[in-house]
């Protein structure tokens, strides 16, 4: 039997309301990357019983929700108390507004929030990912309506370039971490710069050529080198994507109209090295079908040939195995990660930098076909 002073906890907690306790945890747990098992194991309770109390199916004793909260690293209010209404946050955008009612992954940088489309189709696979807000016009500016704790959100980090590799790296760092996540922003290495300078994101990959002295000088050029820390994260091959049963042997089969090109945005690596072949050819723009074409990442290139929408493209040797083109390699690529050097504190990010140094992480990083990892971790810059 409870004593008196559970008693009275107790009928605070059914007068406040339980409707939705057991979507709350169900929430926080997948957000701290934990299984119903690895939850229940944490609160000294049976598996079967968590499994009742998501399921709303039974009121928890007093203390078994004071471990739930404990294990869960939150207040017992968020958990149990009565369900607030929904936070409107006004925020500023990281790439093109969506639509209303569209998902954005939430973060906080300098003092606001900052959100991205959740659904963009240059990351997404099978399915669907975790989001945290909705996108809502209001008469203020953008904004984002979410219910989730806001301390969980800002710790949240953005990491924007274009090796698919990042997407492993942001799901291993987040899968380690107990709050917060990492969010895979797809983009080109000039405009994942660009938003680091302008404040939209907390790290950026970059590949501006085959050696340090390239991305150093990339990350220079903006004014970034004393204020941002400069790590290895991998070597790639990258070359032309080719459908596979288009005859095509490289550069020079290119100008003439005959072959569509699937290009790639200004400023990033693989555009960068377009135009430095056509410059030493002196091919121009108009003499190559679907120069003016822009695709904004190494799967949404191959996508496109694989789609008969073009023949060709520049990309990554590993995505197009995945899309089933052929490969033509041209070079190795350096691909660099520039971090602020005023978020090293940030727990997620240092998590993120200690993968970095993960034996058993680099090692699947390396088992992608065209991937090196004998310098990854190293710190290019003092």
């Amino acid at each position: 039997m409870l004593d008196a002073v559970d008693g009275i906890r107790e009928h605070f907690l059914m007068l406040d309301g339980l409707d939705g306790a057991g979507e709350r945890i169900v929430q926080l747990r997948a957000r701290r990357n934990l299984t119903q098992a690895g939850l229940a194991r944490a609160a000294g309770i049976t598996r079967q019983s968590l499994n009742q109390i998501e399921r709303n199916q039974v009121i928890p004793r007093v203390d078994t929700a004071l471990r739930l909260a404990r294990a869960l690293e939150c207040p017992i209010e968020s958990l149990f108390g009565p369900r607030e209404e929904p936070a409107v946050l006004p925020v500023h955008l990281v790439g093109n507004t969506p639509q209303e009612g569209m998902r954005l992954d939430l973060a906080q940088l300098d003092g606001r929030w900052i959100a991205g489309e959740s659904d963009l189709l240059a990351k997404m696979g099978a399915g669907l990912a975790m989001a945290d807000a909705v996108f809502r016009h209001t008469p203020t500016g953008p904004s984002a309506e979410t219910s989730l704790d806001l301390s969980d959100l800002a710790e949240n980090l953005f990491v924007a370039g274009c090796d698919p590799a990042l997407a492993l790296l942001c799901e291993s760092a987040s899968r380690h971490s107990i709050k917060g996540r990492c969010v895979w922003i797809p983009c080109g290495s000039a405009v994942a710069l660009r938003r680091l300078a302008e404040g939209e994101v907390h790290l950026a990959g970059i590949h501006f050529g085959e050696d340090d002295e390239a991305n150093l000088e990339g990350v220079k050029r903006l004014g970034l080198l004393k204020s941002c820390l400069v790590m290895r994260f991998t070597r790639w091959e990258q070359g032309w994507m080719v459908g596979r049963d288009f005859s095509f042997q490289g550069f020079a089969d290119l100008p003439g109209g005959r072959i569509r090109l699937a290009n790639r945005e200004k400023g990033s690596g693989c555009r960068n090295q377009l135009e430095e072949m056509m410059q030493l050819s002196g091919v121009v723009a108009n003499e190559i079908a679907g120069y003016d074409s822009v695709t904004v990442s190494h799967s949404d290139c191959a996508r496109r040939i694989a789609a008969g929408l073009a023949d060709v493209g520049l990309g990554c040797e590993s995505i197009a195995r995945v899309y089933g083109l052929r490969f033509i390699p041209l070079s190795q690529v350096a691909f660099d990660l520039v971090i602020r050097r005023d978020q090293l504190g940030k727990p997620l990010l240092e998590a993120l930098i200690d993968h970095l140094a993960i034996g058993k992480f680099v090692r699947s990083i390396s088992q992608i076909p065209g991937y090196e990892t004998g310098e990854t971790g190293r710190v290019l810059t003092p």
